[in-house]
């Protein structure tokens, strides 16, 4: 772990080492996000959380998250509309 980011050492034939990310700190869970998914946690009670960690075309790791609503407001919302 460096940073937010869990790095590797990738070997390339002609270039030698180069840390490569292989992943991104999670802010709601102790384990690694692999790049380019996703993880979603929801709760009845509390507010769960959808969080993904991305690799874009420049080859930048990318980690997002959002905090989405417990089932239980979920409903009322669903049913109130």
């Amino acid at each position: 772990l460096e940073g937010k980011y869990y790095k590797r050492c990738a070997f390339h034939p002609k270039y030698g080492g180069n840390p490569e990310v292989i992943g991104c700190k999670s802010k709601f869970n102790p384990s690694m996000l692999p790049v380019n998914e996703d993880r979603k946690e929801e709760f009845d009670d509390a507010d769960g959380y959808v969080e993904k960690c991305l690799r874009g075309n420049n080859d930048k790791v990318t980690y997002m998250y959002q905090i989405v609503p417990n089932r239980k407001q979920a409903a009322i919302k669903e049913l109130c509309n």
